[in-house]
């Protein structure tokens, strides 16, 4: 059996010739532009290790796991801390404004100085004295409770039972004040303070927004050079041109010159 051999027709040859001849002059024309000289360098930077790993790294980024969030957590935890709520809950109270008050008054100094003179042994020296004054000399009308030792004595045993003393010896002893003494000046204050204050702060919340946005990359001046370079990508002249780029499909071009060369208007098939 004989096999009739398919080659192909002149006009088929003919189209492909043309084809590639218009291939090579937008091939030409594409290699000397400044849009490829754009795209070349874009290629080369988005397509570098430093710019993939930067991508990589900002589109991995997370709160959840971050510095931030675990800081967050520490304040959250120390939010909910009894010490620390009964301190600021007594820092606003009046019973601890009463309680200042009082303590800058002078009156518990008084009472100290006045307890001295009564239980230091004074007062009763005093009253000793005067009673031997009084037997040793019987036209003596002084009278006991317009002395001065006498009046301190009173004046002691008024302040000492005085509301205020009664409150601010109550209130020394109160679970609340000695919890504000505790912690007041305190290293578990100063750390929620600290906290407090940094995640209150402008930086914090836009590193935290920061953080949470799925698009934070799309934000970026690498993203907008990524569209650049896409943009150029997707261009026909441009895919042409790496499509033949290190290739020899232009080589008859480049090196043989046409010394004859016919135009056909229509061509007779029947002789081609």
């Amino acid at each position: 059996m004989l096999f009739k051999a398919k080659f192909k027709t002149t006009v088929a040859i003919e189209k492909e010739r043309l084809q590639l001849w218009n291939d090579y002059n937008t091939y030409k024309k594409v290699e000397l532009s400044d849009e490829l000289r754009s795209y070349l360098a874009l290629k080369e930077r988005v397509e570098s290790i430093p710019f993939l790993e930067k991508k990589k790294e900002i589109e991995m980024l997370r709160f959840k796991g971050s510095p931030e969030e675990t800081m967050l957590k520490e304040f959250q935890k120390l939010q909910k801390n009894k010490k620390l709520n009964r301190y600021f809950e007594t820092i606003p109270s009046a019973d601890l404004e009463r309680f200042n008050v009082i303590s800058k008054s002078g009156k518990l100094e008084n009472l100290i100085e006045l307890e001295t003179f009564v239980k230091g042994g004074q007062f009763k020296a005093n009253r000793l004295a005067f009673k031997k004054q009084k037997k040793a000399d019987k036209e003596n009308k002084d009278v006991w409770e317009k002395t001065e030792a006498y009046l301190k004595k009173k004046k002691y045993d008024d302040l000492k039972s005085s509301p205020d003393v009664l409150f601010h010896k109550r209130f020394s002893k109160s679970k609340n004040y000695k919890n504000f003494l505790a912690i007041d000046d305190s290293a578990l204050l100063h750390q929620f303070e600290d906290l407090k204050a940094e995640i209150e702060s402008t930086k914090f919340k836009d590193r935290k927004a920061y953080l949470e946005d799925v698009k934070r990359y799309e934000k970026t001046e690498d993203f907008k050079l990524l569209l650049q370079f896409d943009a150029l990508d997707s261009k026909n002249d441009i895919q042409l041109y790496l499509k033949y780029n290190d290739t020899d499909a232009f080589k008859f071009f480049r090196e043989w010159t046409p010394t004859f060369e016919v135009v056909f208007i229509k061509i007779d098939l029947e002789i081609w």
